[in-house]
Order: C-alpha cells, then sequence, then structure tokens
C-alpha cells in the first residue's frame, strides 16, 4: 500500500477503524489492513466528524495524528477549534495550519493562546506554542519590528503588560539596536509600577540613540517624580529634561512641565514656578492636563517637589 493511497482514508474507514481497533493489535494495524478499502464515496472529513466521538481513545488519537491528509478547510473543522478540549482545539488548528486564510490567522492565534491557559499538558503546550507563533499574522508583515512594536503599544494602552511585554521583547529580539523599542517598553514598566526596570530600559535607550528625545522626557520624569525616593535624582533629572526640551527646541509643553517637575525636585522652586506657568500658558492643553498641572504649581509654590503615587 502506498503512501498516497493510505492518506485516502475515509468516512467509512475511520468509522470500521473505530469499531476494530479494540480487536486489533494496534491501531496502525487496523488502518492498515481497513485503508486496502479505499474511498466509500461520502466525503471523509463529514465521516470523520461523525465516526471521532464514539471512537476509542486509541482510534480517536490516530484519526487526529491523520487529520490533515483530509485536506479539510477551516470551516470544515469549527467543531474541533469550538471545542473546549485544547488538544482538539490543537489538532484542528494543526490540519489547516497552511491553507488557513490571512484573514483568518488572528481569531485563530487568539483561540490558541486561550486554549494554552487551559492546559498543563506538556505536549499540548508543545503544540499550542508552536502553532501560535506559525499562525501570528505578524509573521507574514514585511516589517515584523514595526509590527510587535505597534502590537506592544495597543496592548500597553489597554493595561495588559503581560502581552505588551511579550511583543516588546519579540521585537527587541528581531531588533536589539531599537531605541525606541527599548523607551517603548521602560515606558510600559513605568506606566506598570515598575521603576527599577524603566530605569534600566530608558537608559539603555539613550545610549543607542543620543538624539531620542522621547526617553530623555521619561527618563527626566521618572528620576523626578518616581515614588521610589533611592530612584530619584534632580540634578540628572534638570539635565535629561534640558537635553529633551533643546532636541525639541522648547517647542513641546509637556516637556516642559517634565523640567518643571525636575527644577522642584532638585529644589530650585523658583525654575520650577517658572517652567510650570510656561506649560500652564500653552492653549492647547486638554482639561485634564491644566488641572493637573495648576495642582503641580501649587507644589511648587508651596516648595514641595510632585512625586507619582505609584
Amino acid at each position: 500500500m502506498t503512501p498516497a493511497f493510505r492518506q485516502k482514508v475515509d468516512a467509512l474507514t475511520l468509522g470500521i477503524i473505530s469499531v476494530l481497533s479494540p480487536y486489533l493489535g494496534t491501531v496502525d494495524g487496523a488502518s492498515s489492513i481497513i485503508g486496502e478499502m479505499g474511498h466509500a464515496g461520502r466525503p471523509a472529513i463529514q465521516d470523520f466528524a461523525q465516526a471521532y466521538p464514539t471512537a476509542t481513545k486509541r482510534c480517536q488519537d490516530e484519526m487526529l495524528r491523520n487529520l490533515g491528509h483530509l485536506k479539510p478547510s477551516l470551516s470544515d473543522l469549527q467543531w474541533l477549534v469550538a471545542s473546549d478540549d485544547p488538544h482538539l482545539i490543537f489538532a484542528g488548528y494543526d490540519a489547516v495550519k497552511d491553507t488557513i486564510k490571512p484573514e483568518e490567522r488572528a481569531l485563530a492565534k487568539e483561540r490558541i493562546d486561550e486554549a494554552l491557559t487551559k492546559t498543563t499538558d506538556q505536549h499540548d503546550i508543545y503544540v499550542g506554542k508552536r502553532l501560535s507563533e506559525y499562525l501570528d499574522p505578524i509573521r507574514f508583515e514585511p516589517d515584523q519590528v514595526a509590527a510587535y512594536n505597534a502590537r506592544g503599544n495597543d496592548y500597553a494602552k489597554q493595561g495588559d503588560y503581560t502581552k505588551a511585554f511579550a511583543a516588546y521583547n519579540r521585537a527587541i529580539e528581531l531588533d536589539p539596536d531599537n531605541a525606541v523599542l527599548y523607551s517603548n517598553r521602560g515606558l510600559t514598566y513605568h506606566d506598570q509600577g515598575n521603576d527599577a526596570l524603566a530605569l534600566q530600559d530608558l537608559n539603555h535607550s539613550i545610549q543607542l540613540d543620543p538624539k531620542y528625545k522621547p526617553a530623555y522626557n521619561e527618563l527626566a520624569w521618572l528620576l523626578a517624580t518616581s515614588p521610589l525616593a533611592n530612584l530619584r535624582d534632580g540634578k540628572k533629572a534638570v539635565e535629561y529634561a534640558t537635553k529633551a526640551c533643546e532636541l525639541s527646541e522648547w517647542k513641546d509643553p509637556h516637556i516642559v512641565d517634565t523640567l518643571a517637575a525636575a527644577y522642584a525636585e532638585s529644589g530650585d522652586f523658583d525654575n520650577a514656578v517658572k517652567w510650570e506657568n510656561q506649560y500652564l500658558q500653552n492653549p492647547n492643553l486638554t482639561a485634564s492636563d491644566a488641572t493637573d498641572g495648576k495642582s503641580h504649581l501649587a507644589l511648587y509654590v508651596a516648595h514641595q517637589p510632585y512625586h507619582s503615587e505609584k
């Protein structure tokens, strides 16, 4: 029996195997014998769906291993991929991984990632992770670094830091000398409340690109306002905030706000009040930014620096 002929196992074949497998030495033995019967005329994938639920466990495993030979489409296997069983979900997507439509990949990856959180079986975890990587839409993007960075930014905005870090980490693996990636991951660490790791990433960002102003601004803000006293450094905060202002030609009001906070942390409250007032004169501030600025100004007038609550 040739391999090509073996691959033509259809519904009748599978149904007979499910009945005979307990009485034969191995499922492979049953498959070899029954496989010779060839095609019974009904669509094999339909018969697969009918035969699977009543088949023995050994036969079910064999059927899933050979599922790809039936060349199913994703729509054929909705009963598998919509299952609550991660093993069946992975088997279904594994059978169609090379033929799945581009617009179906994102949902497939999401479904696989969800299933991975519900299994402790090491083989299933291995298969699921391999499928998740293989079907990731970003794998097909011409600029994967930009795509992973955008994904990280989106997850960070949603507050899903685990997924954000996973995306940034992958981008950094692909482009380890990209200052933007370290800056974005550093900002996300800060948003998460992990200023120590944020400090490492932001410092590395300006080492990679000494002219990348967002990293200088975020670094200055962290050094001026971190709730962790051991991380604050007013002198360095003023240095980095001034550098960011110069790089932006003093046109970014939010960097001016950072400069005011840096001066306050350094104990120079006259300059803190001066630059915060200049910040508040910007007509394009949002109501929230204006409220925060006035609150900061009140602190500086009272000779108190602003420290974030995180």
